[in-house]
């Protein structure tokens, strides 16, 4: 075989490869869903490590790519280790890098720097770049998350809040205010 000839193999292999990873995920939310292990095996668990050598770990990494894309094409776009990060991100933010990778306005690289600005941030205070445009956008992200996200993240709030109030900016002053409201709520 040639060059050209052996990297189309290896083309094929990595997209069969990607879409049997999803496969996989599919059938283990399957058999999970239905509790088809039950009186073979005691647990979920105990099915995948001993029928199939695999830790739980990888089995849930497996599911999880399965119940975070919609179409099973998507993972040859996105690529395993990206819908890996991506599908623990928040629905709203993990759809957008979605729709925006199949759009191609963003590449892989700024995937993932999509995936860190979305990092939740639960009690410690946030670090921000030296950019204020990008500051103002993770502060944004982050006040929408912390509404979402309810009473048990007071420290995050308070944290927050203490971070816009260095910036004006509409967006963050409307954030801040219903921010401040439910803090006092929580007191």
């Amino acid at each position: 075989m040639n060059l050209e000839e052996i990297t189309q193999v290896i083309k094929h292999r990595l997209t069969s490869w990607k879409l049997n990873f999803y496969d996989i995920g599919k059938d283990l939310v399957y058999v999970k869903e239905k509790k088809l292990y039950m009186g073979k095996h005691d647990t979920f668990k105990e099915y995948v490590e001993e029928t199939f050598e695999l830790n739980i770990k990888q089995a849930q990494r497996f599911m999880k790519i399965v119940t975070t894309v919609e179409q099973r094409s998507d993972i040859l776009t996105l690529g395993v280790t990206k819908l890996t990060q991506i599908a623990y991100l928040p629905e709203e933010e993990r759809e957008e890098i979605i729709q925006l990778v199949k759009e191609k306005k963003i590449n892989r690289e700024e995937v993932s720097k999509r995936i860190e600005r979305f990092k939740h941030y639960s009690g410690k205070p946030p670090s921000y770049s030296e950019s204020k445009e990008e500051t103002i956008y993770k502060l944004i992200r982050q006040g929408q998350e912390i509404l979402k996200l309810g009473s048990s993240y007071k420290k995050s709030i308070e944290n927050w809040i203490t971070e816009a109030n260095k910036y004006k900016n509409k967006e963050i002053s409307e954030l801040k205010t219903k921010l401040k409201k439910h803090l006092e709520s929580l007191c």
